[in-house]
């Protein structure tokens, strides 16, 4: 009975065993493209990274662009007063100026 009861559990686990087999071979694929995908999402992410960065950058040298312009056009509006005050204090007639 001993023997009957050793032989039953040994083809439970042999039956068990060809029964997860398949199993552990899906999960094992599962497991590898999962591993493909984070590696994908961190490339990704990277990459946001590295576009924040530029869109950051980009903005930077807007706000310098726009700033040094607004500062050349009122220079030049200074200058283009000076020379009107400058004309009339010389009494240019008004069609010269």
């Amino acid at each position: 009975m001993h023997s009957l009861a050793a032989l039953l559990k040994s083809r439970i686990r042999s039956d068990l065993a060809a029964l997860m087999r398949p199993l552990l071979a899906r999960l094992a694929e599962i497991n590898i493209r999962l591993d493909a995908i984070d590696q994908r999402i961190a490339a990704i992410g990277r990459r946001v990274d590295e576009i924040e960065l530029l869109i950051q950058v980009t903005g930077t040298r807007v706000a310098t662009l726009t700033e040094h312009s607004v500062a050349v056009a009122e220079s030049e509006a200074r200058m283009a007063r000076r020379v009107e005050d400058i004309e009339r204090l010389l009494g240019a007639p008004a069609g010269e100026r």
